[in-house]
């Protein structure tokens, strides 16, 4: 995961090491949570009101 986050990086534009560095270490991973997940699906199958 660490390489794809280089080269995605590096995609973008040429970096030195120094803002290489410094932007993946700015990085916050997310992750979503088993709850998060019900929450989730809880939400997609709640019925929408249209022109309340």
């Amino acid at each position: 995961m660490y390489d794809l986050s280089v080269l995605g990086q590096l995609m973008d534009q040429t970096m030195t090491e120094y803002q290489l560095r410094k932007a993946l270490r700015t990085k916050k991973w997310a992750e979503i949570t088993p709850r998060g997940r019900l929450h989730f699906h809880k939400l997609v199958l709640e019925p929408v009101a249209i022109n309340k």
